[in-house]
């Protein structure tokens, strides 16, 4: 019985060695696309946020990624809005109401 419960321990020991090495790999890709700035494509951070769906673990990057494609996405939808010259008072008072909730939801 004791010769069961080791194996079990160990393979649980072996899966969530897994689970932080993967938690680690990910943490340093979203720290590298942070670094990168604009050339990292809110594509790019899109597919890190859905590979975040299968890591079990809380993670404070997740947050920041999170605020940062909505804070992206905020900024794509000012700038057409700018551009088009037809903005009402009334939508960029609403954006920025957007613009507070997006930064009061980081960590």
């Amino acid at each position: 019985s004791s010769i069961f419960t080791m194996n079990v321990d160990m393979k649980e020991r072996n899966e969530m060695e897994q689970v932080v090495e993967t938690a680690e790999d990910w943490i340093s890709r979203v720290r590298g696309a942070f670094t990168a700035g604009e050339s990292a494509t809110l594509t790019n951070l899109e597919s890190l946020l859905t590979e975040a769906d299968d890591i079990p673990v809380n993670m404070d990057e997740h947050q920041l990624l999170i605020g940062e494609i909505k804070a992206r996405r905020w900024c794509t939808k000012v700038k057409e809005l700018l551009d088009s010259k037809t903005a009402k008072i009334e939508v960029l008072v609403k954006l920025l109401d957007e613009f507070e909730a997006i930064r009061a939801a980081m960590p």
